[in-house]
């Protein structure tokens, strides 16, 4: 009897030690998390902690119930908070997740709400490890609300295709082209961010890229000397830029000229917004990766800042002449700059441009337009809507550069981009109908595919021209 009565004593004993387990798991707002199992979930710690960065947003409020409260405003295309996915900090890969659910409440703040703008719109961006709200971020999916105030809970499912480490997950306001004044405002609660795993899903881990130290390149900072060419081209300013060097780059040897592009910003954004920011860039790896592979040719990259003036680092809407200022900054700066100081070549058949939105448009109006006896290879991706319509490009070109080619002309916009479809179109779509320099198949391409405006057409229209220039 004593035997069953201890017996009794420590089952409860083991059922107690369970439940206060179970308990202090609750406590801190996570689930349990059993990687492999069908029913394992990541639950984001909404705290200010956990933030990784923020774009136009005012004080986050951590409430009692584990939700976050904050406003955040429509400037520059809307804001929000970026959180770390996991407590220490460390990547997912998205493949190993079926699902990402976020319950949220939202309502316009009053008087600071448009009365011609859309119900809020929203967008659900991942980020890598080291990007930031304006960089490298990746889009899943744009949805929108239905009425100025409400609940929403959200789900995207992950795609097949969807593959990549990231670190962090934010809820954006989408305000492009939605009416609203940069002042605008919406009050955001985030009550949840839960991501489902995969049943059997693999380790969260840094992507292995297979390559050896030899096959990788690296990223490097430098700053340049250039005039603000929007003011007259007078006062004198340091730079900043980043530089794609790849694998088996070496400065001594000076007999080696590499091919180079000039990868531009959107109008948000300055030169880090491709994210080539480090060594665990998207761009890095991708470029290292083909370039092994025997995909890609070797060449060097540089994301500049696009704004052509001393007072670069405004990344607001006021020196929007900046960037049509650029094509001097170009010419007389930067493109000295990188043939003296790395191993570049000097011939145009050599160089490249591209560009994301404003990016895009530079190509087209400074690059195309302005530069066609220094560049041959270009790509716009969504090109922003003050691009140069296509009979005014088809002039400029027969005109001021009969006498130049163009290599390839690569273009791509997402069907549901708001911003930039319509003109995009036609800036370029029947651009080599009109203008004998390009044929389609050959050396020009229009491309449309599912997406928005934002990484999830910018990056693989990158990928794509990657494998096409140089060659």
């Amino acid at each position: 009897m004593k035997k069953l009565i201890s017996l009794l004593g420590l089952l409860m004993l083991i059922l107690t030690s369970t439940m206060v387990v179970s308990c202090k798991n609750d406590a801190n707002g996570s689930d349990p998390q059993q990687p492999g199992t069908d029913d394992s979930v990541i639950t984001v710690k909404l705290l200010n902690s956990q933030v990784l960065d923020k774009g136009s947003v005012g004080n986050l409020t951590e409430n009692a119930d584990g939700s976050v409260t904050y406003t955040t405003s429509a400037q520059y295309s809307g804001g929000g908070y970026v959180f770390y996915i996991k407590e220490d900090k460390s990547v997912i890969n998205l493949e190993n997740y079926e699902s990402i659910s976020i319950d949220f409440d939202y309502e316009t703040v009053a008087d600071k709400w448009a009365s011609g703008a859309s119900n809020p719109k929203w967008c659900l961006n991942l980020y890598p490890e080291g990007a930031g709200f304006w960089n490298g971020a990746t889009t899943l999916e744009y949805f929108d609300s239905t009425s100025a105030k409400g609940s929403m809970t959200h789900t995207y499912s992950v795609k097949d295709s969807d593959k990549g480490d990231y670190s962090a997950i934010c809820l954006k306001l989408n305000a492009y082209q939605t009416g609203n004044a940069d002042t605008d405002e919406c009050k955001v609660t985030i009550k949840s961010i839960k991501l489902k795993r995969k049943a059997n899903a693999g380790e969260d881990k840094p992507e292995d890229d297979g390559l050896t130290d030899k096959q990788r390149g690296q990223v490097v900072s430098i700053k340049y000397s250039s005039k603000d060419y929007e003011n007259g081209g007078t006062a004198t300013t340091q730079k900043p830029a980043y530089v794609y060097l790849p694998a088996g780059y070496d400065a001594n040897d000076t007999t080696k000229k590499y091919p180079i592009l000039y990868l531009m910003h959107g109008v948000g954004g300055n030169e880090g917004e491709w994210g080539m920011t480090g060594n665990s860039s998207r761009i890095k790896k991708y470029m290292d990766q083909k370039i092994a592979a025997g995909e890609v040719e070797p060449f060097i990259i540089v994301t500049p800042n696009g704004r052509s003036n001393s007072n670069f680092t405004n990344g607001d809407f006021s020196n929007m002449n900046a960037f049509y200022s650029f094509g001097s900054e170009l010419r007389n700066d930067l493109i000295p700059y990188m043939e003296a100081n790395y191993n570049v070549s000097n011939d145009r058949n050599d160089r490249a441009m591209a560009g994301l939105s404003m990016g895009g448009m530079q190509t087209i109006n400074i690059g195309l337009c302005e530069l066609l006896d220094l560049i041959s290879w270009f790509g716009a991706f969504s090109a922003a809507p003050t691009s140069k319509e296509a009979a005014a490009t088809k002039s400029i070109l027969e005109e001021k550069f009969a006498d130049y080619d163009v290599n390839y002309f690569y273009n791509i916009c997402g069907t549901e981009d708001t911003t930039a479809l319509d003109s995009a179109t036609k800036a370029v779509k029947d651009l080599d109908k009109i203008c004998d320099k390009f044929v389609a198949g050959e050396n020009f391409a229009w491309v449309t595919q599912p997406g928005g405006h934002g990484f999830d057409i910018w990056y693989p229209g990158f990928e794509a021209f990657a494998k096409i220039i140089f060659k």
